[in-house]
């Protein structure tokens, strides 16, 4: 009886052979080998965000927003957060909670991403959740990208567009400026069309 013992160090897939040589036996004239391969088959980790886009409607400036975002390990190994990056204008505001419950920010325009040491360990089909700020200044419509760096060996995983104000009413009117009547004679009334258009996104 043989027993082989395995003892994981990592998140790594591992495959050995062992050789057995037999010899002496009186059924074979010549010693015997036998092959015996055997692996170990470590799934890997997924990483999914819900929702697919934050987006903040209608902020007023110098007012402030939060909302959340779900950091989803739907993989089979477990997913370790070690970097946040947020390329965005700095009236965001990203905040995640450490493994030992501290609590992390980061601004956009800053500097270096955000590195979470030690890592945030995700289990297989559980979550964590992220915090997004949005205070404005103005009425302008904000974008941003929010990059999750993990553990999950998947290209482009992790990214999250960020948008803030971009449904925001807005008025035009044509002509632009001064309306313009000409030459009218004293009493005769004389009309001209103004255009109101909405240029934003929502009524």
């Amino acid at each position: 009886q043989f027993v082989i013992r395995y003892t994981r160090h990592d998140n790594n897939s591992r495959v050995a052979s062992v050789y057995i040589k037999l010899s002496g036996d009186p059924l074979f004239a010549a010693p015997k080998i036998y092959l015996i391969k055997f692996g170990i088959k470590v799934g890997s980790p997924k990483i999914k965000l819900a929702p697919e886009v934050l987006n903040f409607d209608q902020v007023k400036p110098n007012a402030s927003a939060s909302k959340t975002f779900d950091i989803i390990n739907t993989g089979d190994a477990d997913l370790l957060l070690n970097k946040i990056d947020f390329l965005a204008n700095p009236v965001f505001e990203l905040k995640i909670k450490a493994k030992d419950g501290a609590e992390l920010s980061h601004k956009p325009g800053t500097g270096a991403p955000l590195t979470i040491d030690p890592p945030i360990s995700i289990a297989k089909n559980e979550k964590h959740t992220v915090e997004v700020v949005f205070s404005p200044t103005d009425d302008k419509g904000k974008t941003g990208t929010i990059t999750i760096g993990s553990n999950d060996p998947s290209p482009g995983a992790g990214e999250l567009p960020v948008v803030g104000n971009a449904n925001l009413p807005c008025m035009t009117l044509k002509p632009a400026g001064n309306v313009q009547f000409g030459g009218v004679k004293l009493g005769e009334p004389t009309e001209r069309d103004v255009v109101i258009e909405n240029c934003g996104g929502t009524d």
